[in-house]
Order: structure tokens, then C-alpha cells, then sequence
């Protein structure tokens, strides 16, 4: 029997294996697409702020946001990007140059860790700053809006919490790696080791103030305010069933923060809303303005009708802060005539006991007992300076943006902002100088300098 051989098979029959690239008659089989899992530009911020109250639970919440910087830092190093700085910039320069000398006077390695930990969130905030400004994504602005939105419904909903389970704490996974020397430092444990509230009874019985994520009810009122007109802003963009759902705790809120008995926080907000109803009024933005009005009346109508009005006329007529704080603020401007150039690197103990620490109650008593007046100086010259330039931004944005901005202004005098509410503020300082600089504004390029830019620059993120 002789022996054949089967015919090869057509160079387009199933039978032949043919490898990615190679052709198969007159087609090219095309190697498939590998996808690459990328993360999105800005990443750390989003992370950042929108899982906060993660953070909080891990005993990350008052180091996330400067560990956040790095990767930033990082990538500009890398892409070398071409850094552009905005007019009022140098003053942040300025004054952390005079907080870095006044490192000089520190005592203890206590106060050490402490002046390492402001210091790098005031560095931090700067990389945000530089990141956001330079940043050509047309997108930004509405998805850092919608970073801070969700960081303050996290704020928010642990303020719910509070209220019902009071006594919560946890031990974090941070307590237990870190020596226990370190832990027990009282500064850090109350960074490290999560509570859902504080407890007073100035008003005669015990009053549960919301604090988480942070460590004291006084950062919660703060947070709490200054990002709701940021939380307005995405609402005001969201779908209708967001709206809807977002509409009720932007009333339900008043709850938790009326428990905080935060009079400042009261105050501010009520202010700040005042002053975005002004400005939408005069930019003929009509129906929000409606809106804005009937929010206000609705929120006075729950407290005048419930048991939330005799919270409100106790704290009004138990004014206990009030005598501490002054003696306080006494004390420190008595003891800052020791070093008024390079302060003291931080606060000092109080000659009360009972009394707060000295370069307490307030960010610029902070800055100016802990760094100096120099110090004190550059730094309100740099808010007040950015805020004035943000002003000219008249779009939506620029108007919730400002406002977030003058609240926090507000409660310098009075609320300690490190760190959360300083990042905070700077990304906002950021991003109103970005669309009034560049151009970019919520919705893109909104002048032709921004699309010039763009393509003279090369683009880049």
C-alpha cells in the first residue's frame, strides 16, 4: 500500500493555528489590546477626601491628607512639569519660611512631633495647590467638587452616629503598630484613636457633640460648614434623584449640627448663605436663589417647631467658653511679647490648668503664638489676597467656592483648621485662581487664554 500525504489545509481553513500578527490570506489578525488598569489623574486627593471616613476607622485621618502630597510631589518630579505660580503664592512662601525658623525655640521632643505634623500639612496643602493649579484636566473642578461633596456627607452621617451611639471608639490598626510610647502622647492619641463624640454638660446635663472623623467637636462644626456650599454646588449639578435624596440631609444636617453647640459654626454658615444668596441674586441666577431662600426658611421652621429651639436659647444663654477663651487669648498675645518674631514653635501650657493651652482657640492665635507676627502676617496676606483675587470668578462655581472660602475666613479667630480644612481651603484657593488665571472653569476652558494655554503648553495633566 502506498503511503499519501494529506493535502495542506487552505491558508484560511480553521484547522492551521496562526499567531497574533501573522496573516491568514489577505487578512491581518491583530493582536488583542492589553487594558491597562490606570489610575485616574489626581488620585490621591479623590482617595483622599472621599474615603475619609475610612481613614478615620484605620487611625489614618489626621496623616492621609499630607501622605497624599507625596504621590503628587512625585509626579511633577517625574514629568517635570513646568510650574506656574499664581501672584499671591510667594506670601504662603514667605510664611512658611518664618514657621520653619520658629522650629528654633522648640522644647521637647513632644512639641517636636507636633511642629512636624503642622509643618507638613502646611506643606502638603502647598503641593495640592501647585498640583491643582498647574493640572490642564478640563474636569477637575467638578470632580474635586464632588470629592469634597462626599467627604462631607461622611462628616455628616458621623454625626448622625454620634448622636445615637455616643460611646463608640475603636482601637485602630495604627495604635497597634505604632510604639506605645508614641501612642500615649496625648497629641497623637487623639489623631490616632477614633471617637464618635465629645461629652459636656455646660448646659446642665450631658450633651453629646459630634467630633468624628475628627478629634474634637470644634473641627466637626468647621468641616461641617465650610464644605456644605461645596456640597450645594454638586447638588446644583447632580441628577434629579440625587438631588432629591441630597436635598433632605442638606435640611437634616441642622440636627447634628445644632448639637454641637458650635455657636461660630451657627453663625458663619447662616452668613455665608446670606452672601451666596446676595450673589446669585445679583447674577439674576433667580431660581437658585429661590431655592437657597426656601432652604433657609424650611431649616427655621424645624428649629422654631421642635426641641431643637430650646438647644439653641441654652447655648445662646450658657455662654461657657466665653471667659476661658478670652483669659486664653489674653495670656498668649502677655506671653508672645517673650518671642513675638519666631513665637514658640507651638502652643504652651496655660498658667490655668483649667484653662486652654496658650496659641489655642483659632488659627490665626495658632500661627501667630507658635510662629511669630511675620509669620501671622504672610499667612492672613495670603488668604485674604486669594480670596479677593477668587471673587472675580462670577460663575456658579465662583460663587459656592468664595463662600466656602469666606466661612472658613470667618472662623480663623476661633477654629484650629489643621489639617483637613487648611487642604480644604487651599484646593478651593486653587481652583478659583486656576479659572481666573487659566481659565478653567467648572465646565472646561471658559476663556480663549485657557485654550491657548492648552495647546502653546503642550497640554499634560
Amino acid at each position: 500500500m502506498t503511503a499519501t500525504t494529506a493535502p495542506a489545509p487552505a491558508p484560511d481553513s480553521p484547522e492551521e493555528p496562526h499567531a497574533p500578527g501573522q496573516r491568514r490570506g489577505s487578512i491581518v489578525i491583530a493582536e488583542p489590546r492589553r487594558t491597562r488598569f490606570r489610575l485616574p489623574p489626581g488620585w490621591p486627593i479623590t482617595f483622599a477626601l472621599a474615603g475619609f471616613p475610612i481613614w478615620w476607622v484605620l487611625g489614618l485621618a489626621g496623616f492621609i491628607l499630607q501622605l497624599s502630597a507625596i504621590p503628587l510631589l512625585a509626579g511633577m518630579i517625574v514629568q517635570r512639569r513646568r510650574l506656574v505660580l499664581p501672584s499671591p503664592l510667594p506670601l504662603w512662601f514667605g510664611f512658611m519660611g518664618f514657621a520653619l525658623a520658629s522650629s528654633l525655640m522648640l522644647e521637647g521632643s513632644g512639641r517636636g512631633l507636633a511642629f512636624g505634623w503642622r509643618y507638613t500639612s502646611y506643606t502638603g496643602a502647598l503641593i495640592w495647590f501647585l498640583w491643582i493649579y498647574n493640572s490642564d484636566l478640563t474636569d477637575l473642578t467638578r470632580r474635586i467638587v464632588n470629592a469634597i461633596a462626599i467627604f462631607w456627607v461622611g462628616v455628616i452621617l458621623l454625626g448622625f452616629a454620634s448622636l445615637v451611639i455616643p460611646a463608640f471608639e475603636i482601637t485602630t490598626p495604627i495604635e497597634k503598630i505604632v510604639p506605645a510610647g508614641i501612642i500615649q502622647n496625648p497629641f497623637v492619641n487623639d489623631l490616632v484613636h477614633p471617637r464618635l463624640a465629645q461629652t459636656h454638660d455646660f448646659l446642665g446635663f450631658d450633651l453629646y457633640r459630634p467630633a468624628a472623623p475628627f478629634p474634637y467637636t470644634n473641627n466637626w462644626g468647621s468641616a461641617a460648614t465650610i464644605c456644605f456650599p461645596i456640597y450645594l454646588l454638586a447638588l446644583q449639578w447632580a441628577k434629579p434623584r440625587v438631588k432629591l435624596v441630597g436635598g433632605l440631609l442638606g435640611v437634616a444636617w441642622i440636627v447634628p449640627l445644632l448639637y454641637s453647640a458650635n455657636r461660630t459654626a451657627w453663625a458663619t454658615v447662616v452668613v455665608g448663605l446670606l452672601f451666596a444668596g446676595y450673589r446669585l441674586a445679583r447674577r439674576g441666577r433667580t431660581r437658585l436663589f429661590i431655592v437657597l431662600v426656601g432652604g433657609l426658611l424650611i431649616g427655621a421652621a424645624i428649629i422654631v417647631s421642635t426641641p431643637l429651639m430650646d438647644l439653641v436659647v441654652e447655648r445662646v444663654a450658657n455662654p461657657h467658653s466665653n471667659e476661658g477663651r478670652f483669659y486664653t487669648y489674653e495670656q498668649t498675645l502677655n506671653k508672645l511679647k517673650e518671642s513675638p518674631v519666631l513665637g514658640f514653635g507651638g502652643p504652651r501650657p496655660n498658667a490655668n490648668p483649667l484653662h486652654p493651652p496658650l496659641g489655642t482657640q483659632g488659627m490665626f492665635w495658632l500661627v501667630m503664638f507658635s510662629h511669630g507676627i511675620p509669620a501671622v502676617i504672610t499667612f492672613l496676606a495670603f488668604w485674604f489676597r486669594a480670596t479677593y483675587r477668587g471673587m472675580s470668578a462670577r460663575d456658579d462655581f465662583g460663587v459656592w467656592a468664595t463662600t466656602a472660602v469666606l466661612v472658613a475666613v470667618a472662623q480663623i479667630g476661633f477654629y484650629d483648621l489643621l489639617p483637613s480644612m487648611v487642604f480644604v481651603v487651599m484646593t478651593l484657593f486653587a481652583l478659583l485662581l486656576r479659572q481666573v488665571d487659566r481659565g478653567y472653569g467648572a465646565d472646561g476652558w471658559n476663556s480663549p487664554g485657557a485654550f491657548q494655554h492648552r495647546f502653546s503648553q503642550g497640554g499634560g495633566r
